[in-house]
């Protein structure tokens, strides 16, 4: 029988200025919504029971058929957040988790610059993401890329690549996403800064659809990246 993890997490004090940095940014950092024991315990069990071994790729829409990470996606502390966020009451719409096992074959994924957006094409502003990270995140063990601001672009135009399972390179990296195109991504790398994100387990991160992001490699061998990362949408979009 599947153990059944009990979340408890943290409630959030929000207020005009984070709404305002979010706003300004395209993301918000809450640290510790969860222990970083319950991280590990919810770790450790979609590596046991949800996990594909032993190329560990993402696991997607797992909220669908399992209860713990239905309890989580669902959990009233994170809903509120995304809530407070979008102003608007939101669907659970799909997660992943991603699990980045040190020295695994899905260990060397490094998603291009996207837009999660990019996938249901939701109004303006009505697609978010909410990334809770179980381990510490790094540039080194294959952590985010932001580009600050980059949210109030359109969904710019962009290549389709093969998102999940994908092969590996000639330079071993798997290198899925929604790529934006060349000259756009020139562009926003002239316009916005670049922001390494470097959090501790138990962090949660809210991340507007539109905002250009990527991510690492993991090269370290001795530290995991696992994240799980939950999509809502408002009600009605």
């Amino acid at each position: 029988m599947n153990k059944d993890i009990k979340i408890k997490s943290k409630k959030i004090k929000l207020n005009k200025k984070s709404f305002d940095k979010y706003n300004k940014n395209g993301y918000f950092v809450i640290k510790d919504i969860l222990g970083k024991k319950t991280c590990q315990e919810i770790k450790k069990y979609a590596e046991k029971n949800l996990a594909e071994k032993p190329k560990f790729p993402i696991s997607l829409n797992v909220h669908r058929n399992d209860k713990n990470f239905f309890n989580i996606i669902s959990d009233k502390n994170i809903v509120e957040a995304v809530k407070f966020f979008q102003k608007s009451k939101i669907d659970a719409l799909n997660d992943q988790m991603i699990y980045k096992k040190k020295n695994s074959y899905y260990g060397s994924q490094s998603w291009t610059f996207h837009q999660d957006n990019a996938y249901p094409k939701a109004k303006h502003g009505n697609y978010v993401i909410a990334h809770l990270f179980l381990d510490d995140s790094t540039p080194n063990n294959g952590g985010l890329i932001f580009f600050e601001g980059s949210h109030v672009e359109p969904v710019l135009d962009y290549k389709i690549r093969n998102s999940h399972k994908e092969n590996k390179n000639n330079k071993g990296v798997t290198r899925p996403g929604a790529t934006i195109n060349q000259k756009d991504m020139n562009r926003v790398k002239k316009i916005y800064k670049k922001v390494d994100i470097d959090v501790e387990s138990g962090t949660l991160c809210i991340m507007h659809g539109n905002l250009v992001h990527g991510s690492y490699s993991n090269k370290s061998k001795t530290k995991d990246r696992s994240t799980y990362s939950m999509a809502y949408i408002n009600k009605g979009a």
